[in-house]
C-alpha cells in the first residue's frame, strides 16, 4: 500500500510539473504547490500545508455554578465583577486598589499567593502584572488598553533584475522560495521570468511565460535586436532595405541584364537530340539543319520579385539535298540567296536583294479596298492603309506581306507612329487552383503581353481575391503604354488567350484556369512544367527531367517526348502501343510561342517526297482548316509557316482551307482565338491554338491517332491503376512524390522531410524513426504506468 501511495504521489507531482512547465501561459511557482496540495487532498483526504506543522487541539467543556456572592473570582463559579474603582475581595466589592500578599512559611517550602485586581480598562494584556487579563472580541486586538481593529499583511519580497517582462535583456527573478533566470527555449523563442502580484494577498511572486517568439532570434537568455542591414552585400534582409537598397533587392530591370540571348545555326549539331540518333528515327544518308537558341529574360522587371530566367533548346530538321551554313539546301537556294536591309521592321523603309541577279524589292505603302481591289502608293491613311513589308524566307527567297499600321498612317514604305497613350488592364483568373486547392508550390497567377520586341507587360495576382455574383476570382492590374491602336495578345500562367487594343480606356481580360489532378491536353496546352513522368502499355515507366538548357518545357514538348519514348512499347498481344498514362508537375513560367522545342522526327510517317529512297506507301488522308485574321499579331508568322508546309508538299497528303475568324464557319468550329488549326483525320478531329511551327504541325498531323480512350493525364499528382492520386498518398509501401511519380517509402535513419515518406510514418529531425525505437518508447510507458 505504501509503495503504491509513493508512486501515486510521484505521479501527481510529475504530471503537475509537466503541465505547468509545458504551458505557453504565465504561471506562479507557488501555484504549482497549492494546486498539488488541493489535488492531493481531494484524492487522499490529507491536507498539506506550506511551512507549517499539524497541531491537534483537544477542547474540554466545563459547566460553572452561578455566583452566589456580590462578586466572584473563583474558577468554580461564573465570573461576576465589580464596577470600577471597586475590586472583588472575598466575594465583596471593596473600594481599594491594594494588593494583599499573604505568605505562609513551613519547614519544607514557601508558598506565595498573588491576587490581581480586575482589569479597569476596555482590555488588559495577560502580561500586565497588576490586572487580570481582559481580551477583545475578534478581529479586534488590545492596543494601549483599547480594542483596535487592525489588518496585518505579510509582504514577501520579489525582485527582477531586468525590470519585469523584458525580452530584450537577460534577467533573474528572486523571492523567498528561490531564483530563476531567463533562458532561450530554442534559437527562435525565449522563456521569461518576472514578478507579479499573486492576487490572493500573498504579495508579489515569480511568474513565467514560455515559448515567446523572438523575431530576430534568441541568444543567451535575451531576444536579439533587429540586424542592421548592409546595402551592397547582395542580401535583401529587411522590408526597409527592399525600399531603400535596390542593388540588393532588385535582381534585374531588363532582359539585357540577364545575359545575351543567342541564336546559332549549324549542320548536324553535336548535341543533336538522342531521339534523332536512333537508327529507326534518323533518316539514312540525310543531314540535319539545326538551330541552337538561348533566350534570357527578366521576369517581373524592376521589382523585388524580379529574376533572370533562361530558356532555349535545339530544333533540327532533315535536309534532303544536304545542309549548308545551318540551312537546308534546296534547288532554289543553290542558285539564289536573299538579304534584307532592315529585317521585319514596319517603321523603317528597307529592301531585300536576291541573287544572282541582285534584284531589289522595297517596302511600300498599300491601300487595300478588297481582295481584288488594292494598289501601292507613296503614302496613305485610314482603315484601308497598310504597309507592304519585304523580307527573306528561311530558304533564301524573297517574300512580302502586309501589316496594318496602328496609327492608320503609312508614308514612304514605313508606318508613322501614333501618339503613345497609357491605359490599365485588369487580368482576371477564374477557377485557379490557388483558390480551389491552395499549395505552397503555386503561390500566384500571372498574365503577360508583348508590347514590342523584348518588352513585355506583366502582372502577378499576388493574393488579390475578389468575389462577384457569388464567384471568387484572382486578379492583377498592369499599366500598359504604347502606340494608339496597337493590338495586344494576352496569355496567362494558367492557359488561354485574350486580346485588347491600346485606346486609352481601361479594359479587363479573363482567363479560365485549368484544374489540378486529372486534366486533358487542351487544359494544359501552352503551359510549362519542370518534370514529366510516363508509363507505356508494356509497363515501362520513366521519369523525365527537363534539360539544363531549357529547365521549363511546354506540355506539348513533354507529350512529344513521351510519345517518342513509348513508340514501340505495346501490350503483349500488340493490340495497343504508346503512352498509357502521363503526368506533369512543378508548373513553371514559359512563353509557349517563343520556346524552341525538340521535335521527334518520324521515319515511316514522313511525307513521300522527303524520303525518295524508301518504298512508297499509301498516303495518309485528311484536311487541315486554318483560321486567322488580319489584326492578329501572330497570324503573319503563321502565314509563313503555312507557306513552308506548302513548299514541303505537306498538302499532298492533307488538304487545306483558310478561313477568316469573321466567317460564319468559325462559329461552327467554335473558334474563339486565332491562329487556330483544326485537323480532321480518320474520322477524328484535333485542335491546336496559338502559333506553331511548320515542323511541329507536321509531327502533330502525322502522329495524330484516334484513341479508343484518352490517355490518362495527371497534373500535380501521380498516375497509378488508371487513376490520379494526390501528393503524399501512400499505397503498397510507396508514396506519391511531388515529382509526379510513386516512390518507395524510406527505411529507418533515411533522410526525410515529411512523415509520409517513411515506412513507419514518423519523420523526426529530418530522419525516419525505426519501428524498434517506437516500440521501446511504447513499452517504457506501459511499464511506468503498469498498463499491462
Amino acid at each position: 500500500m505504501k509503495k503504491n501511495m509513493k508512486w501515486l504521489i510521484f505521479g501527481i507531482i510529475f504530471i503537475s510539473f509537466s503541465f505547468f512547465t509545458s504551458s505557453v501561459y504565465a504561471f506562479s511557482f507557488d501555484d504549482i504547490f497549492f494546486w498539488v496540495s488541493n489535488f492531493f487532498g481531494k484524492i487522499t483526504g490529507y491536507e498539506v500545508y506550506m511551512n507549517d506543522t499539524t497541531t491537534t487541539i483537544e477542547t474540554t467543556t466545563t459547566t460553572l455554578l452561578p455566583c452566589q456572592s456580590e462578586c466572584c473570582t473563583d474558577p468554580t463559579y461564573e465570573k461576576k465583577v465589580c464596577e470600577y474603582p471597586k475590586t472583588c475581595t472575598e466575594g465583596k466589592c471593596i473600594d481599594t486598589a491594594t494588593t494583599t500578599i499573604q505568605t505562609s512559611t513551613t519547614v519544607s517550602q514557601t508558598e506565595t499567593t498573588t491576587t490581581l485586581s480586575p482589569c479597569p480598562y476596555e482590555c488588559c494584556s495577560l502580561k500586565d502584572p497588576v490586572y487580570q487579563g481582559k481580551a477583545c472580541e475578534y478581529p479586534k486586538s488590545c492596543t494601549g488598553n483599547k480594542c483596535v481593529e487592525t489588518t496585518t499583511t505579510v509582504q514577501i519580497p520579489c525582485t527582477d533584475s531586468d525590470g519585469g517582462k523584458n525580452y530584450d535583456v537577460k534577467g533573474t527573478a528572486k523571492y523567498q522560495w528561490g531564483e530563476y533566470t531567463d533562458y532561450c527555449s530554442n534559437e527562435r523563442q525565449i522563456t521569461e521570468y518576472y514578478c507579479q502580484d499573486s492576487g490572493d494577498g500573498r504579495g508579489p511572486v515569480i511568474w513565467t511565460i514560455g515559448a515567446v517568439d523572438c523575431r530576430y532570434g534568441c541568444k543567451d537568455g535575451a531576444c536579439l535586436p533587429q540586424p542592421t542591414p548592409v546595402c551592397g552585400n547582395g542580401i535583401c534582409e529587411t522590408e526597409e532595405e527592399k525600399a531603400n537598397c535596390p542593388k540588393d533587392c532588385i535582381k534585374c530591370y531588363q532582359d539585357s541584364e540577364c545575359g545575351q540571348s543567342t541564336t546559332k545555326k549549324t549542320c548536324d549539331y553535336p548535341g543533336i537530340p538522342p531521339s534523332l540518333m536512333k537508327p529507326e528515327a534518323r533518316l539514312p544518308g540525310v543531314s540535319y539543319a539545326c538551330t541552337v537558341e538561348t533566350k534570357n529574360t527578366c521576369q517581373n522587371p524592376g521589382t523585388i520579385n524580379s529574376q533572370c530566367m533562361g530558356i532555349g533548346g535545339v530544333a533540327c530538321k532533315p535536309c534532303e539535298l544536304g545542309c549548308q551554313n545551318g540551312e537546308c539546301i534546296s534547288a532554289v537556294t543553290q542558285t539564289e540567296t536573299c538579304t534584307d536591309s532592315d529585317g521585319i521592321n514596319y517603321y523603317l523603309k528597307g529592301y531585300v536583294e536576291f541573287h544572282p541577279d541582285k534584284k531589289q524589292a522595297f517596302d511600300t505603302c498599300r491601300v487595300i479596298n478588297s481582295n481584288t481591289d488594292y494598289y501601292d502608293t507613296y503614302e496613305c491613311s485610314g482603315d484601308n492603309c497598310y504597309v507592304l513589308e519585304s523580307s527573306c524566307t528561311e530558304v533564301g527567297t524573297a517574300q512580302s506581306h502586309v501589316w496594318k499600321c496602328p496609327s492608320n498612317i503609312c508614308k514612304d514604305g514605313a508606318c508613322i507612329k501614333a501618339e503613345e497613350i497609357k491605359e490599365q488592364v485588369k487580368c482576371i483568373f477564374y477557377n485557379s487552383d490557388i483558390i480551389t486547392q491552395p499549395t505552397p508550390a503555386k503561390p500566384y497567377e500571372k498574365c503577360y503581353a508583348d508590347l514590342r520586341p523584348a518588352v513585355q507587360a506583366v502582372c502577378t495576382s499576388d493574393g488579390n481575391v475578389a468575389e462577384e455574383n457569388g464567384k471568387k476570382y484572382l486578379y492583377c492590374l498592369v499599366d500598359v503604354a504604347g502606340e494608339k491602336g496597337t493590338k495586344l495578345a494576352w496569355k496567362s500562367s494558367c492557359g488561354g488567350y485574350a486580346y485588347t487594343v491600346i485606346d486609352g480606356n481601361n479594359e479587363n481580360v479573363e482567363f479560365n484556369c485549368i484544374p489540378a489532378s486529372n486534366v486533358t491536353e487542351e487544359q494544359i496546352k501552352g503551359k510549362g512544367f519542370r518534370y514529366a513522368y510516363l508509363q507505356c502499355y508494356d509497363g515501362l515507366e520513366q521519369k523525365i527531367p527537363a534539360p539544363m538548357s531549357a529547365p521549363c518545357q511546354s506540355s506539348e514538348s513533354w507529350q512529344r517526348i513521351a510519345a517518342d519514348f513509348c513508340k514501340n512499347h505495346c501490350y503483349a498481344d500488340q493490340s495497343k502501343c504508346g503512352v498509357n498514362s502521363f503526368s506533369v508537375s512543378q508548373e513553371c513560367y514559359i512563353d509557349a510561342e517563343e520556346i524552341v522545342s525538340i521535335p521527334a522526327v518520324p521515319s515511316t510517317e514522313i511525307p513521300q517526297e522527303t524520303q525518295p529512297s524508301q518504298p512508297t506507301t499509301a498516303p495518309t488522308k485528311g484536311m487541315l482548316y486554318y483560321f486567322r485574321s488580319d489584326d492578329c499579331p501572330h497570324c503573319i508568322d503563321m502565314d509563313t509557316e503555312i507557306g513552308i508546309l506548302k513548299q514541303k508538299g505537306f498538302f499532298n497528303d492533307f488538304g487545306a482551307a483558310v478561313f477568316d475568324i469573321n466567317d460564319e464557319i468559325s462559329q461552327k468550329f467554335e473558334i474563339k482565338a486565332v491562329p487556330t488549326l483544326i485537323l480532321y483525320k480518320d474520322g477524328c478531329s484535333f485542335r491546336k491554338e496559338g502559333f506553331i511551327k511548320s515542323d511541329e504541325i507536321t509531327n502533330w498531323a502525322y502522329q495524330a491517332k484516334c484513341e479508343e480512350k484518352p490517355i490518362l493525364i495527371c497534373k500535380d499528382s501521380c498516375p497509378l491503376d488508371e487513376k490520379c492520386y494526390p501528393f503524399s498518398y501512400r499505397k503498397d509501401g510507396k508514396y506519391c512524390s511531388d515529382e509526379g511519380m510513386f516512390k518507395e517509402q524510406l527505411k529507418e535513419d533515411a533522410t526525410c522531410e515529411n512523415n509520409f515518406e517513411c515506412s513507419t510514418n514518423v519523420c523526426v529531425d529530418g530522419k525516419c524513426i525505426s519501428s524498434n525505437l517506437i516500440q521501446k518508447i511504447m513499452s517504457w510507458f506501459k511499464k511506468f504506468f503498469r498498463l499491462d
